[in-house]
Parts: structure tokens; C-alpha cells; sequence
């Protein structure tokens, strides 16, 4: 019997640290993001990965970018630098926290989901997969061939932006950079959303102009927050990964009571 409590004693302790370990480590995984930078290298005739803005001067670590699922977590973000030198065309199996398209080039990208997608001002855009918020700006190109929460159409020095979603938009918000005023619509049919030019050519009966109406199934609408073109578009995101926190925190308290349960024997046994 003695044995035994030695045995049970060392198991809960054993038990008490190793959860300990990977409560501290979850909760330290999840406390922020990376944004990873794809590039073209003429030199390589590809577009190449950087987990940092990539330097002429001071060129950092890089990879190809067809294996960034490799390297990227979930939630991450990810700048793509469109070139006419090449037209970017490839798909990932992870979910994109902010994904921003910049250059003057073509960009197909496919995703497991969209958090949110800046298409800037010059830039023609294909995205695979569900987005929560897509911005596109002043003249840029986007055709979503999936659902997309809230589509922003922001006017920085021009309105005409293209866009064509092949599936559902639970809502249509166009503004200006720097004004809170908005002009919105709402529960777009499947392959109703068309805008051209800046203007809208969904026809009646496919949208709504109620706040409350609703697609059924509804995407999980995203903030329609708007932030300013210009910097905002490459700031990195603070924090994502709650969920992973949580899973932190729930290993923790299960290595307070495992260490408990630990000194209660240790005590029996005296």
C-alpha cells in the first residue's frame, strides 16, 4: 500500500509540472502574431518568404513561398508584394488573421478563412476561401469566390473600384478615408454583389437596405471599423489566439490541483 501512495504521490507531481510546462507554453504561443513578407525574387525566378520586412541592404533568412504553411500558425498575418513580373498564384491550409496585397500586380491566394483582406489602391485580387472584412481601395480589383462578411469600398484619392463576389455579403459598406460616414447595404444573394467602377449593379431584390436582414446561413459579419489607407495597411496585428489562451490557462489550474492532490498524499503518507 505504501508503495502504492509513493507511486500515486510521484505521478501527480510528475503530472503537476509537465502540465505546468505546456500551460505556460500555450499561453505563450497564443500572447501574439508573426507577419511574414512574399516577395518576387527575380533571382530565383519565385516569390520567396521573410518572417521580417525583407532588406536590400541587410537580406534576412527567406524560403520559398509555396511552403509558408510550414511556417505561419493560424491567425498570422501576411504581406504579399504584387509584381508584373510574375502574377502570384497559390493556395494555403491555414486561416490568415490580416492579409494585405500590395504593388501593381496580379494576386490569386487562396486561405482556410480571411480574419480580414486590404486590397490597396492598383492591385487585381482572387481570393479562395470565407473572409470576414474585405477593404478594397480606390481602384483596386477583387473578385471573392466565396462568402465575405463586410465588404468595404474606401475612397482615399478615387472611387472606382471593381469587385465581384461570387458568393454571399452580409453587408456593403462604402466611405471615404478619414470620415465616419457610411453609405451600407445588406444581405447580398449568392452572386448578387457587383460593383463596377465604383458603382453598384446588384439589382433589386437581391440586397436589402434594413440593417437587420440577414443571410441564411449568415457569415460571421467582421468590424466595420475602417482603417485609414497609407501605414495602417502593413501594421501588425497586437495580439489573436484567445482560444490557445485559454487552453493556457485551463492547463495551469490543472497542475495546481495535480500538485495538490500531490502534497495530500505526501501528507497521508507522514
Amino acid at each position: 500500500m505504501r508503495m502504492m501512495k509513493k507511486l500515486m504521490t510521484s505521478v501527480l507531481c510528475l503530472a503537476a509540472a509537465m502540465l505546468t510546462f505546456v500551460g505556460f507554453y500555450a499561453t505563450s504561443e497564443a500572447a501574439g502574431t508573426k507577419t511574414y513578407y512574399l516577395l518576387y525574387s527575380a533571382n530565383d525566378g519565385e516569390f520567396r518568404g521573410y518572417d521580417q520586412p525583407w532588406d536590400a541592404a541587410q537580406p534576412v533568412p527567406d524560403f520559398s513561398a509555396d511552403i509558408l504553411d510550414l511556417y505561419m500558425n493560424d491567425g498570422d498575418n501576411v504581406v504579399i508584394y504584387s509584381t508584373d513580373l510574375k502574377k502570384f498564384d497559390l493556395s494555403f491550409q491555414k486561416s490568415v488573421g490580416e492579409l494585405t496585397i500590395v504593388g501593381d500586380g496580379n494576386v490569386v491566394v487562396g486561405f482556410k478563412s480571411f480574419d480580414t483582406v486590404y486590397v490597396t489602391k492598383n492591385t487585381t485580387v482572387v481570393l479562395n476561401g470565407d473572409a470576414k472584412d474585405v477593404y478594397v481601395y480606390d481602384n483596386g480589383i477583387c473578385n471573392i469566390n466565396n462568402n465575405v462578411g463586410t465588404l468595404h469600398l474606401v475612397e482615399d484619392t478615387m472611387k472606382k473600384q471593381n469587385v465581384n463576389v461570387v458568393g454571399t455579403a452580409d453587408c456593403v459598406s462604402e466611405s471615404k478615408t478619414g470620415s465616419n460616414t457610411t453609405n451600407d447595404y445588406y444581405a447580398f444573394q449568392k452572386g448578387a454583389c457587383i460593383i463596377t467602377n465604383g458603382g453598384m449593379y446588384a439589382l433589386d431584390g437581391t440586397y436589402s437596405r434594413d440593417p437587420g436582414a440577414v443571410n441564411k446561413p449568415q457569415t460571421q459579419t467582421g468590424s466595420t471599423s475602417k482603417p485609414a489607407a497609407g501605414s495602417s495597411d502593413l501594421d501588425d496585428v497586437p495580439k489573436t489566439g484567445d482560444e490557445s489562451v485559454s487552453v493556457g490557462i485551463y492547463m495551469i489550474l490543472m497542475s495546481v490541483l495535480c500538485a495538490t492532490g500531490c502534497v495530500v498524499m505526501r501528507r497521508k503518507r507522514a
